[in-house]
């Protein structure tokens, strides 16, 4: 992913948000000229409730004073409590002609129309056993996607879907590292 954005945008100044925990994947990379390191787990917590929000706001404070060509949302905003408003904070720190990027899974993906014929899902907007562990909260399809970008004052440039995935996480977890 980094180089085909360093391949289109050769010039560009690359900061990345990563959660704590994750640092390490990206620590030093020579593509990346800031890492955003947030506390996004702890963030979910109510007793973190006071320290949460001030982390927030200090991020978005520093992260509006830069205004970016692209703020890139990926795997992300399924996770928001209050997608609407994470989509309105990444508009808020954008230059005049700057893009948000958006992708998530899709609940109408093939993987999970075969879990839900396979009886793992009660339906294809359910949450997985990994949906839990990764706190989602909720399942877009490209109607309620669009339905919260549009609700964000966003223009849909394009969209589309890429990712073909036929088993899940857990059954892929399973094969030996030769057939990956």
């Amino acid at each position: 992913f980094l180089n085909a954005l360093r391949d289109s945008f050769p010039k560009a100044e690359i900061h990345w948000i990563i959660a704590k925990g994750f640092e390490g994947l990206l620590e030093g990379h020579p593509m990346i000229n800031k890492l955003w390191i947030i506390n996004k787990d702890e963030w979910k917590r109510v007793k973190g409730a006071g320290t949460t929000i001030k982390e927030l706001r200090s991020l978005f404070k520093s992260l509006k004073a830069e205004k970016y060509d692209i703020v890139i949302l990926s795997s992300i905003l399924h996770e928001a409590k209050e997608p609407v408003l994470m989509l309105k904070k990444a508009a808020n720190v954008l230059n005049s002609q700057g893009i948000v990027y958006i992708n998530v899974p899709n609940a109408l993906s093939l993987h999970r129309r075969i879990g839900v014929a396979m009886g793992t899902l009660k339906s294809q907007y359910d949450f997985s056993e990994r949906d839990k562990k990764f706190l989602h909260e909720r399942n877009y399809d490209l109607v309620s996607l669009e339905k919260e970008v549009k609700g964000a004052g966003l223009k849909i440039e394009h969209k589309g879907g890429y990712f073909i995935k036929p088993l899940s996480n857990s059954q892929m977890k399973e094969w030996d590292d030769s057939l990956v």
